[in-house]
């Protein structure tokens, strides 16, 4: 199996530079955690990987690897016992809430660990992107081996309901910021969802924002 080993800026960037305890769900081969601390050499970096195979390889990077679903009550317990009574200072989620059963439940059990200043850093996919639209209109909705549509995601989000996703589990967000992906492709597709604004009472930037963005990378703070 081959597995992403790059790390986007946009995500890194926000991520807070003087963490002291940092946990990954989902985190790969530990790539992102191996950048991080190029930052913050000092952090303490724990981590919960479903993929046995990439669980070893994430091992090399970072110094706690679970091998599991954080949804399962004895992953979860595993990692607290990791934790010594530490509060997490980042938790970060990359792509995941969206394969989980009950995003809303996991948001609120790490609620309840997060330090005092704690935040979440996630990437969520849009499921308004005007390809989605577009499919639909032909009457399709084809899932794939990735994407957005990729055939193991089980939960759905646009922008609207990410923050909705949040601010319902004890979180509020406070950066959200979009991938444009095709940029070309885009615009040219815009010109035409533009023009549809004024009959569902949006305006053009509205289905601009609602549309064109592929993901969300988004921070949400502890409430």
């Amino acid at each position: 199996m081959i597995y992403k080993e790059s790390v986007s800026d946009d995500f890194l960037s926000i991520i807070p530079k003087e963490a002291h305890t940092i946990v990954e769900i989902g985190c790969n081969t530990g790539r992102l955690a191996e950048m991080y601390r190029t930052i913050n050499p000092n952090v303490r970096y724990l981590a919960v990987e479903l993929s046995e195979e990439a669980a070893r390889k994430a091992a090399t990077r970072i110094e706690c690897v679970i091998t599991g679903d954080i949804e399962k009550p004895e992953v979860f317990s595993e990692l607290e016992k990791n934790l010594d009574e530490n509060k997490i200072d980042v938790l970060i989620l990359s792509d995941v809430l969206e394969h989980l059963i009950d995003p809303w439940g996991i948001l609120i059990k790490f609620r309840k660990i997060m330090s005092s200043n704690g935040c979440c850093v996630v990437c969520i996919p849009n499921v308004s992107h005007w390809t989605i639209l577009a499919g639909l209109i032909h009457g399709e909705w084809n899932y794939s081996d990735f994407g957005l549509l990729d055939r193991t995601h089980l939960r759905f989000f646009t922008k609207k309901t990410m923050i909705e996703l949040f601010q319902n589990t004890g979180w509020q967000v406070e950066i959200s910021t979009p991938r444009i992906f095709a940029p070309d492709e885009t615009e040219q597709a815009m010109s035409v969802f533009t023009s549809l604004a004024s009959p569902f009472g949006l305006t053009p930037e509205q289905v601009k924002e609602n549309l064109s963005v592929f993901q969300w990378v988004i921070r949400a703070q502890c409430v």
